[in-house]
């Protein structure tokens, strides 16, 4: 759930107090042989020390704290997180809390089944998950139905819901990456991989990453406004966790490169959001086989810096502190005990109102087209990519603009006759997606 606080394209209030040299924000403390016992602090996000304990929280008999779950919202003073049956994404029972960020005081429960990464969105009221029901077919044998859903905190009601054929596993953490039981008729071992999932405010997109049925790792985008799935492109990695810079329209990400030798490293890079380019690579440290599976590990930004999260294989937190500009790496530090746990969030960002959003003013000609067609928007903003979908969804053109003028002319002569989507991305506004038929 470490989603919403990684936006830049903001009006943002303070996100961190700053004293006698520590940036502060709050924080979960849980201890690994009883994650129900959970106490909610002001933690110094140089050292993941706590600064000072605001308030135990308890939680129902049989519920644990489920790590990497954490959100805070400032504005409201609110902090939203998960607990589940041994604080793993149990499909029969989950618990999102909402406390006072102040005084811990819990709020509210809601109840939960399969969820798996799930995210809060503040400004909407909403909070969603992946989702994994087990539908029988007959003759012993069961599938893994997974889709993106979001609810209503208030009402409970679900807004959105968008099915993920390509995808099928029993509910596990955010992030997983290793192999895990998958009854399907018979118990089998199943390899499987699930990032955090992140929100992109400006965008109004969550995206995430998963290994699908044909064990190819994947970057999904969803568009909740449309409730569609825009895109999975394949990556040659295992995505950990993400977050997000609108103002350069580029994602942080945390993540594991394999090798040949058969060993994995522990890295950080920037990733261009449409081409997947990644750039500013740097390896942390490399990965043992015996700290696999894999089912922590964030990465937060907060202004001009990166923290990232893993544990070692002594079981102890390390702390990689990076350059926001160029990842370049600032410090490391280790907690002292492998028994303390500490999961810690910047405050989401709130979107201002004064988005310039573009929809009337991208215009495309001809239309129809043939053998070319012109991209025009208004002075106030200039395209700087271009997508052009099929009628399934499919990305069949992307271009990269740098003209820095308001006309550009796109060869579309490799397009067969049809209706695609064509999505705009300007520097100054959110996506705008316009119909284009080709003849």
């Amino acid at each position: 759930m470490k989603n919403l606080n990684k936006t830049l394209l903001l009006a943002l209030t303070t996100c961190t107090v700053t004293a006698f040299g520590q940036t502060v924000t709050k924080g979960i403390k849980w201890t690994k042989q009883s994650a129900s016992n959970i106490t909610l602090a002001d933690v110094n996000v140089e050292t993941g020390d706590v600064v000072k304990s605001i308030m135990n929280i308890k939680v129902d008999n049989g519920f644990e704290y489920s790590a990497n779950s954490f959100t805070y919202d400032q504005k409201n003073d609110l902090v939203f997180f998960m607990v589940g049956a041994n604080g793993f994404n149990s499909i029969s029972t989950n618990q999102m809390v909402v406390a006072r960020a102040s005084t811990g005081e819990v709020l509210r429960k809601l109840n939960i089944s399969g969820s798996m990464s799930p995210f809060v969105l503040t400004d909407k009221n909403q909070m969603g998950f992946i989702g994994t029901e087990r539908t029988s077919h007959g003759y012993g044998n069961n599938d893994d139905d997974i889709s993106l859903k979001v609810f209503d905190l208030s009402e409970g009601k679900p807004v959105v819901s968008v099915k993920l054929p390509s995808l099928s596993f029993a509910s596990v953490p955010a992030p997983f990456i290793g192999e895990t039981s998958n009854n399907n008729g018979t118990k089998t071992q199943k390899d499987v991989s699930l990032s955090s999932t992140l929100f992109l405010p400006d965008r109004n997109e969550i995206i995430f990453s998963a290994r699908d049925v044909m064990g190819i790792q994947r970057l999904f985008r969803i568009d909740l406004e449309q409730q569609t799935l825009i895109s999975k492109l394949s990556l040659d990695f295992d995505v950990i966790d993400m977050a997000y810079d609108a103002n350069k329209k580029s994602i942080h990400v945390l993540y594991l490169r394999p090798h040949e030798s058969g060993e994995f490293t522990l890295e950080a890079a920037t990733m261009n959001l449409f081409t997947r380019e990644m750039k500013d690579v740097q390896v942390l440290r490399t990965l043992q086989k015996s700290e696999f599976p894999i089912t922590d590990g964030s990465i937060r930004v907060n202004e001009d810096k990166i923290y990232i999260s893993k544990n070692n294989p002594a079981g102890r937190q390390d702390l990689f502190v990076l350059n926001a500009e160029d990842n370049v790496l600032v410090s490391t530090s280790t907690s002292a005990s492998s028994n303390d746990q500490i999961d810690f969030e910047f405050p989401v960002q709130h979107i201002s109102s004064n988005v310039v959003t573009l929809d009337n003013l991208v215009t495309l000609f001809p239309n129809p087209a043939t053998g070319t067609v012109t991209v025009k928007s208004d002075n106030r903003a200039l395209v700087t990519y271009v997508l052009i979908r099929n009628d399934i969804g499919q990305v069949v053109q992307e271009v990269k603009i740098e003209t820095g003028m308001s006309e550009n002319t796109l060869d579309i002569s490799t397009l067969t006759s049809g209706i695609y989507m064509v999505e705009v991305q300007t520097d100054a506004s959110s996506p705008i997606n316009q119909k284009l038929v080709v003849h």
